[in-house]
């Protein structure tokens, strides 16, 4: 037994629609709670006159308690903010028993103008807002202590977590945020080198970062079998990538960190070991 918690919301595109919506098809699997998953959007009209100037992708999802893991949730839609392009944001998280909470992101143009009364979280990537806001940020009624969602710890900016980024030789794959660390590092990567494409950069590259992604989805699947064999063919086809000495992480100072070859998990998540 538990209380229900109902997440939903929608996010205004700019840009390239299209790039995005495939963005949001290609979410792997996500089964570490809360879970985010491709299914849980709607990707709305594709061509006009059936939207107006901006399309909307929708939200909605429905959880166990998850304002106890709200700060992975905000990492997890984050994550997917950063790698589309939309113009604005918003999530409502509706609790059982512990109220109501607005969420708001706003993407930087260079000449955004905000009063202090609005009282936006400016980022390093966006604007940040809690409260009843306009669709462009501007605080419809005064923000109370009431609006601000500080339960369980929880505090805005989420997490001062260590970003790097990841090489294969001079090849940059992506951006990693560290999120946990132990023996292994794992987190998020937002990637640069365009696995998907068509032509990638590095086929052979492209083609083993694919498979590492399906091997651990049929290991999340509990697929023994399909995992073994994947497996099995990572050895013979692509060992020179795992046994590779020409993998590293570079820190925000330039410095240069030698790794073994990182696992790329499903959803855009990576786990990694230094040598």
């Amino acid at each position: 037994m538990g209380f229900q918690t109902i997440v939903h919301g929608r996010i205004s595109l700019k840009g390239d629609f299209e790039k995005s919506r495939h963005y949001i098809r290609s979410l792997g699997e996500d089964n570490q709670y809360p879970c985010i998953r491709a299914e849980m959007f709607s990707l709305g009209a594709t061509e006009s006159p059936y939207y107006y100037k901006n399309p909307i992708i929708s939200f909605g999802a429905s959880y166990k308690e998850v304002e106890d893991e709200w700060e992975i949730f905000i990492l997890k839609f984050e994550n997917i903010l950063r790698n589309i392009e939309f113009e604005t944001a918003k999530i409502q998280l509706e609790t059982e028993i512990l109220g109501t909470y607005n969420f708001f992101w706003m993407s930087k143009t260079g000449m955004d103008k905000f009063e202090e009364k609005d009282k936006l979280i400016e980022t390093d990537e966006w604007y940040f807002g809690y409260g009843h806001r306009h669709r462009f940020g501007i605080l419809e009624e005064p923000l109370t202590e009431s609006h601000i969602y500080k339960l369980f710890y929880f505090n805005y900016p989420v997490g001062n977590f260590k970003k790097y980024d990841l090489y294969w030789k001079d090849i940059k794959i992506g951006v990693l945020t560290e999120t946990s660390w132990d023996m292994r590092s794992s987190g998020n990567i937002t990637y640069t080198f365009d696995y998907m494409a068509e032509l990638p950069e590095n086929v052979r590259l492209a083609d083993s970062i694919k498979h590492s992604i399906k091997t651990f989805n049929y290991f999340e699947r509990e697929d023994e079998e399909n995992f073994l064999k994947m497996c099995e063919q990572e050895e013979a086809e692509y060992r020179d990538f795992v046994d590779s000495p020409d993998w590293r992480i570079v820190d925000s100072e330039g410095k240069s960190i030698k790794i073994l070859c990182p696992i790329f998990l499903g959803n855009h998540r990576i786990t990694w070991q230094r040598e």
